[in-house]
């Protein structure tokens, strides 16, 4: 009985380390596209340059990604 307590308790932590890396995933990459909206659309940079400023740490297919999922929750 024990031994299943304890499994079930580290299957449950488990799951919340996975749901709150996803959570914290899903809210930096909401920011990162925030981000590259303002300097493409707010600053009319292109995204190349955009992305150079970012130190190149994005590919430009991530960092259109990341602006669409941004302009898309920011109309929702």
């Amino acid at each position: 009985m024990r031994r299943n307590r304890e499994l079930s308790d580290l299957g449950e932590q488990v799951e919340i380390a996975v749901r709150t890396r996803d959570a914290t995933i899903q809210r930096t990459e909401r920011r990162a596209g925030e981000l590259l909206s303002r300097l493409t659309r707010d600053y009319g940079l292109s995204m190349e340059r955009a992305l150079e400023l970012a130190g190149g740490a994005v590919s430009r297919a991530d960092g259109l990604r990341l602006r669409r999922g941004s302009e898309r929750s920011a109309t929702s």
